[in-house]
């Protein structure tokens, strides 16, 4: 296997952060899933890359691994799951983070969607007595959101160390689109990354590991990344539900709205305050008009259409994955 040359020059306060994709990556065409074996099955199959990343590991002071899938909510999961004969992405990355001796950022967007704290939607998507409610959300295959998510949420953790941040994706079925497109977004506003966090954009879909681009972030910390996420995944949903857009093209558009040029929040905005907001907007009483019954007709009818076509008026607690099937990630 040829993996790309990155070896850390010194030891001095530096994170391994490693973000792994699911299908079409660990869950490569040499995947077959076998419930009998399904613990050792993604292990085995991409034993070359998992030592490659356990040996380049050592060089560091700490060692995390992340999800990068976008089966970010149970409901997505367990839809890729039937659809590609695959066991859980949630227990297939605790399994590979074992084997890595690495220490699971559990963290879903999931988390985000229903004001969760960081973990409880693998938590609870992974207890087999849980029966309470699951957090639902949009499919972003295009990952801007979540590594957004991702990199601000260990930078917040490490603010004083440098972190080395490895995203490993097939990229989709268009040559690697997703990455392509990730490079170009970061590499054009390399300051939606933290300043401490270097991001390397891997190729890989078994066999060999292609370095696709390299980001150092020249951006602030985001102590509200988590408001931040949801305020994007509000705006963008409408692109999201037409034709699965990529969000990193469409996401540029907000610059025109001040939205990505906005400075950092402090202090930091409580994410319940969030949600009592979104419950007031939806709720709230409308003063009393003297309409006719043709005026209030028309007004319904362009209201149902807004809201199929848009999708834009999203809430905390109701965020449902879209109807369409979805796109290979």
């Amino acid at each position: 296997m040829k993996m790309f040359d990155q070896v850390p020059k010194s030891r001095n306060q530096r994170i391994q952060v490693v973000s792994l994709d699911m299908d079409e990556c660990l869950f490569n065409r040499s995947y077959k899933w076998l419930p009998k074996c399904s613990t050792s099955e993604v292990i085995d199959k991409n034993k070359e890359l998992l030592d490659f990343i356990k040996s380049k590991a050592l060089h560091y002071n700490e060692f995390i691994i992340f999800l990068g899938s976008a089966r970010q909510t149970k409901k997505i999961d367990m839809h890729c799951s039937a659809k590609n004969k695959t066991e859980s992405a949630f227990m297939a990355i605790k399994n590979v983070t074992t084997y890595l001796d690495a220490k699971l950022d559990d963290f879903l967007l999931a988390d985000i969607y229903y004001n969760l704290d960081a973990g409880a939607s693998m938590q609870r998507a992974n207890d087999e007595i849980y029966r309470g409610e699951h957090s639902t959300g949009p499919n972003d295959h295009t990952k801007f959101t979540l590594l957004y998510a991702q990199t601000h949420k260990i930078a917040n953790h490490y603010p004083n160390h440098e972190i080395t941040f490895d995203f490993y994706d097939d990229g989709g079925k268009i040559r690697a689109k997703i990455l392509h497109d990730l490079l170009k977004y970061f590499s054009d506003m390399p300051d939606k990354l933290p300043h401490n966090v270097v991001l390397n954009l891997i190729h890989y879909e078994g066999g060999e590991t292609s370095l696709i681009g390299s980001i150092r972030g020249s951006g602030f910390i985001d102590i509200n990344y988590r408001r931040t996420v949801y305020e994007i995944t509000m705006i963008s949903r409408q692109y999201i539900a037409v034709n699965y857009e990529a969000i990193t093209n469409n996401t540029l558009r907000l610059d025109e709205r001040g939205f990505l040029y906005r400075k950092p929040l402090k202090p930091a905005i409580d994410e319940g305050h969030i949600r009592a907001l979104v419950h007031r907007s939806t709720t709230a009483p409308t003063p009393m008009l003297i309409l006719s019954l043709p005026v209030i007709m028309t007004g319904l009818i362009l209201s149902i259409w807004a809201f199929i076509f848009n999708f834009s008026a999203l809430t905390v607690d109701q965020v449902n994955e879209l109807d369409k099937p979805l796109p290979s990630m």
